[in-house]
């Protein structure tokens, strides 16, 4: 069987961590076994555009929403948000698993930012694709494009009150929770919010999606290194997210990407207005946070796009919380 899995890890003094022979033993580690089967990266992406498409059956809600370090308030703040709740997204979502997801989008930042795909000429502040995950990475958040858009301009305020709006009316709102997509953010200025800051808006050409997902994931250990979620996603943001299933093995015929991987966090050399890496820095490399992708081997295929997708589980699960941790069972080998 292969394991192709993720070992986050801190190093000090640009040492990375070893893995020992006890990693075999987390080969035994299983999926859920319940009926429900979360939504893969490939269909919530094809559920988003779906969605977006769907104007017949959009909602349309004005959100008012502050923040605190413990939970959700709505009030005060006139805004119109279209969205819609589908099922696709998953049902039976965990509102504080949302609201945790929620709380690691940067509300206060109302200055827009540039999206846009990642591996071009052109550079983007957030190469897409970008996530949020609740600490219990029971559920996401994840921006999109418009489809018919190849870029967006939207501030991290307006997508976070999308996403607010969609986990009030969906998850909280609806019995049971499910799923939903905000799309067309930024189009429309928040004036309670907006008096002392950049008064420029967004495009309206971004969206987000709030999803169910159940990531097999084992956090251990101490990281103790400071700031290692901002070094942990400067290797998410310059990852490569193709969709083109790939042989990953330890070498031999037929290998397109020879195994252990791993990846070294750049240096956050930007300014610290959010805990996300802006992609037009170029880091110099800082060792604190070190991802190797491994395999029991032999060989077994998946996309570079789910490997990004289990980076972003092992951050907000493990290094959010100042531990290592590994995501295993990836791959068309679940044996």
């Amino acid at each position: 069987m292969l394991l192709l899995a993720f070992l986050l890890l801190i190093a000090r003094a640009a040492k990375a961590l070893v893995l020992s022979s006890s990693l075999g033993d987390l080969t035994g580690i299983s999926l859920s076994s319940g009926e429900y089967n979360p939504p893969n990266g490939t269909s919530l992406d094809m559920a988003a555009v779906s969605a977006w498409l769907d104007d017949a059956s959009l909602e349309t809600a004005a959100p008012s929403v502050s923040m605190s370090n413990s939970s959700l308030a709505l009030k005060n703040i006139s805004a119109e948000i279209k969205y819609m709740c589908q099922d696709r997204f998953g049902f039976d979502l965990n509102l504080q698993s949302c609201q945790s997801a929620a709380l690691s989008i940067e509300f206060r930042l109302t200055r827009p930012f540039t999206w846009g795909p990642r591996g071009t000429a052109v550079t983007y502040d957030f190469p897409m694709p970008q996530r949020w995950v609740s600490s219990d990475g029971a559920c996401i958040i994840e921006a999109l494009i418009g489809p018919r858009s190849t870029s967006a301009r939207a501030s991290l305020q307006d997508v976070a009150l999308g996403a607010y709006r969609v986990i009030q009316k969906c998850v909280e709102q609806k019995s049971p929770g499910g799923g939903g997509i905000a799309k067309e953010l930024g189009e429309c200025a928040l004036p309670g919010l907006r008096q002392t800051t950049d008064m420029s808006s967004g495009d309206g050409r971004l969206g987000i999606f709030v999803a169910k997902q159940e990531p097999n994931v084992r956090c251990y250990g101490s990281a103790a290194v400071r700031a290692i979620v901002n070094s942990c996603q400067s290797i998410m943001d310059r990852m490569d997210v193709s969709k083109e299933v790939r042989t990953f093995g330890t070498g031999g015929i037929g290998v397109d990407v020879e195994l252990p991987f791993t990846w070294h966090s750049g240096q956050q050399a930007a300014p610290k207005v959010r805990h996300y890496y802006i992609a037009n820095v170029k880091p110099a490399v800082d060792h604190k946070c070190i991802m190797t992708l491994q395999t029991s081997g032999p060989s077994d295929s998946e996309s570079w796009h789910r490997v990004w997708e289990t980076a972003t589980f092992v951050t907000a699960m493990c290094a959010r919380q100042g531990k290592k941790g590994l995501f295993s069972q990836i791959g068309e080998l679940q044996i």
